[in-house]
């Protein structure tokens, strides 16, 4: 159905989801940025690029991409974030594609559970499943800061939703179906940048410490509790494992 023939009513959640759209894109785009000027500009053997359709297709396209549910639009509004190139490799594979997440409202009904609970629109996962079929690589890298690592990295498996469940967002969210996983099963962001672009922790982790503190400063990136959550005395970052220390990046910024 056209735009301008919908209903109010229709029009109303239309309005609401993009809302919400729009306040996950900027978390990300904070994220993003963060990570690009303070850890892969800094380290001299890496091309990090923008590889999404926002960079080669028309607005006027990409509009009607977002309302198409075929499996070819599909296809190309999941095409990964960024590509990133290791340029003096060291690494078995020096080129991977890289889709960036935020996840900064823990699922207060999951308990114990929702410090390490994350989710991603099943639509993504579902390619991010289909790329790795076909030999390509690509890690999912996200930011959430209520886990005891808050930047994490690794390459989507399908056993991480194998105990996991498929979820509808809320009716302020995106309105897509959700796939939930053990955020447990991923690696931390220095971890995996050892394993498998063999660059050293100890070169890793005071850029991520940056980025982080960079992150905090903008007053965007905090947890931000449900609104029934019974845990909102929980902050960002009471429960960072080393080497990060929520105290010390913020005392860096001030």
């Amino acid at each position: 159905m056209p735009f301008y023939n919908v209903s109010r009513k229709k029009h109303a959640v239309i309005h609401q989801t993009r809302e919400g759209f729009n306040a996950r894109a900027s978390i990300s785009d904070v994220f993003i940025s963060a990570i690009e000027d303070h850890f892969y500009s800094r380290l001299d053997s890496f091309i990090h690029e923008k590889t999404g359709i926002e960079t080669s297709v028309s607005k006027g396209a990409l509009g009607v991409l977002q309302s198409v549910q075929t499996p070819t639009a599909r296809f190309l509004r999941n095409t990964p974030d960024y590509l990133l190139i290791q340029t003096k490799s060291r690494a078995v594979d020096p080129v991977i594609f890289i889709e960036y997440k935020a996840c900064v409202t823990p699922r207060y009904s999951a308990g114990d559970a929702q410090w390490y609970t994350v989710q991603v629109e099943e639509a993504a996962w579902n390619m991010y499943l289909t790329y790795a079929k076909l030999g390509m690589k690509v890690a999912l890298c996200m930011y959430c800061p209520f886990h005891e690592n808050p930047i994490l990295m690794d390459f989507p498996d399908e056993k991480w939703a194998s105990q996991g469940q498929r979820v509808k967002s809320t009716k302020t969210g995106s309105g897509t179906p959700y796939i939930m996983f053990d955020a447990r099963k991923m690696r931390s962001m220095q971890k995996f940048m050892s394993d498998e672009f063999n660059v050293d922790e100890a070169v890793s982790i005071p850029l991520l410490k940056k980025a982080l503190s960079v992150m905090l400063a903008t007053g965007m990136m905090q947890t931000r509790h449900h609104e029934n959550s019974h845990e909102k005395d929980k902050q960002t970052g009471f429960n960072w494992s080393e080497p990060f220390s929520v105290d010390q990046l913020i005392r860096k910024i001030n």
